[in-house]
């Protein structure tokens, strides 16, 4: 029975750890997901936001896990948006979108990204403003960049750090995905 756990233990360990570098690789990602691809790529057509910073911010938030759930608050889906901003979201692209829908989220992104570059003047590749803007609201955000050393901060420089990596994958397999 031990020796039956613990080879179970070790098909996990491979199992995750195959996730883990999947979520680093956004070419992985896409020729596994091409429906995210598409999506993503509508996103930064019709909003401005580039498919690096959406899956970066999707990474941050859910590691690409449609069903997280935050326990803390009502936020989840992919993207891990609250009820209140999803049903502002909702009501302003006029039509009911689903959380757990990648393209949903995707879309969400886009729009969020955009209410804060026309409220705020938040460029839309500047992936950290949007990163803090989209984290802490309206409100928050303007505190959030008064303190650098936050871990909000902090992990707003992760997404800028992500997103760029992303970036220059996407870069060089781009030619290759659209095949």
């Amino acid at each position: 029975m031990r020796s039956l756990l613990f080879g179970l233990l070790l098909l996990c360990v491979p199992l995750s750890y195959a996730h883990q570098i999947e979520t680093d690789n956004v070419c992985l990602i896409f020729k596994h997901h091409p429906a995210w691809q598409v999506a993503t790529k509508a996103t930064e057509k019709k909003w401005g936001v580039s498919q690096a910073i959406q899956m970066a911010i999707m990474n941050t938030e859910s590691k690409f896990k449609g069903t997280a759930k935050n326990h803390h608050s009502s936020a989840r889906g992919y993207a891990q948006v609250i009820n209140r901003t999803w049903r502002a979201y909702e009501k302003d692209v006029g039509k009911h979108e689903i959380r757990s829908h990648f393209a949903d989220a995707s879309n969400f992104i886009g729009w969020y990204a955009s209410q804060m570059h026309d409220i705020k003047h938040i460029p839309l590749s500047n992936a950290l403003d949007i990163y803090l803007a989209y984290h802490e609201g309206l409100g928050g955000y303007t505190h959030a960049l008064k303190h650098k050393h936050s871990m909000v901060y902090r992990l707003a420089k992760h997404v800028q750090a992500r997103a760029s990596r992303y970036q220059k994958k996407l870069n060089g397999c781009l030619n290759i995905l659209d095949e």
